[in-house]
């Protein structure tokens, strides 16, 4: 490797230590299938760092270290690899010649980077934060929803066997329009957005089903959840709800009928697509529309597992 590129790597040691380790091993396989630039036993040496004791930053010191002294096509690999598995900000540092594409919301393009694929496990979890049976054929009816485009219920204790291998996760809030609702949507995004989470980096939504017309005198329509910053990997969708009677029984709502059938559609829609068509279909109806804080929500997501 050129000395130039040396000192470029040396310098940003102390960001590069910050990079996601696994989503960095993937891309330089992908982009090097052929071990051109890196043998297969550095690989398979650099896979079993974490298991003999190394962080994070110590795996990615040690990554650093070990592909300077592998040829000059190393370098770009490297670059290429950051890019590729979304780290574009560290790809930037060792190469300010990169060109971001910017995309237009309206018009979202697919992405490329390896980590926004359907690869990994698909975790939802449905959060009862607010105990009410009027909501009950609603959970029910998102339940199965996502029981059926294959994604896997998180155990009540929130515990996910293998973080690491997490491709994706989804948390649907049932609550009242409450500050208790509120709070609990903040600690989400709180979670959501802790770079050392395990979920750092992947992609998540948080929706948050809010019921209308449940309130008592003392409750306030306070919403402090609109206060918080959009993330780059989290889309945070509100959905206004009223409840529905049938034979005096709570039946699945007219909203959340049309969000089972939009998002349970076979298609190849980005998930933002989705919202537009869901509002569209609200606003047909006379409903409320979807809130959603999606500024820097930018991945190519789908909810279909498979």
């Amino acid at each position: 490797m050129d000395e130039i590129h040396k000192r470029l790597i040396n310098s940003n040691i102390y960001e590069l230590k910050g990079a996601h380790f696994e989503r960095l091993i993937r891309a330089l396989e992908k982009l090097d299938k052929e071990n051109t630039v890196i043998p297969q036993r550095l690989f398979t040496e650099w896979k079993d760092l974490k298991r003999i004791g190394y962080n994070e930053g110590q795996a990615n010191e040690k990554l650093c270290c070990d592909i300077q002294k592998r040829g000059p096509k190393a370098f770009r690999l490297l670059v290429d690899s950051l890019y590729d598995s979304g780290q574009i900000d560290l790809a930037c540092r060792l190469d300010p010649t990169l060109r971001v594409q910017e995309t237009d919301d309206d018009d979202e393009q697919p992405m490329r980077y390896e980590f926004y694929s359907d690869e990994g496990d698909h975790f939802f979890y449905l959060d009862k934060s607010w105990s009410s049976t009027c909501y009950n054929a609603d959970f029910e009816a998102m339940r199965n929803l996502f029981l059926q485009l294959g994604f896997t219920p998180l155990p009540v204790d929130g515990h996910v066997a293998n973080p690491d291998s997490l491709g994706s996760f989804i948390v649907i809030n049932f609550c009242a329009l409450d500050n208790r609702g509120v709070e609990r949507e903040n600690k989400w995004l709180e979670k959501f957005s802790d770079p050392k989470s395990s979920l750092y980096g992947k992609p998540k939504i948080l929706m948050s089903i809010r019921y209308k017309d449940v309130l008592s005198s003392h409750k306030t329509m306070q919403d402090s959840g609109m206060s918080y910053k959009p993330h780059k990997d989290i889309l945070q969708l509100k959905i206004l709800v009223n409840p529905s009677k049938k034979n005096d029984e709570y039946a699945v709502s007219r909203e959340m009928k049309h969000l089972v059938d939009i998002f349970g559609k076979d298609d190849s829609l980005h998930i933002k697509d989705k919202v537009k068509e869901l509002n569209q279909a609200l606003e047909d109806s006379g409903l409320d529309p979807v809130i959603s804080v999606d500024i820097g929500f930018s991945k190519r997501f789908h909810l279909k597992k498979c």
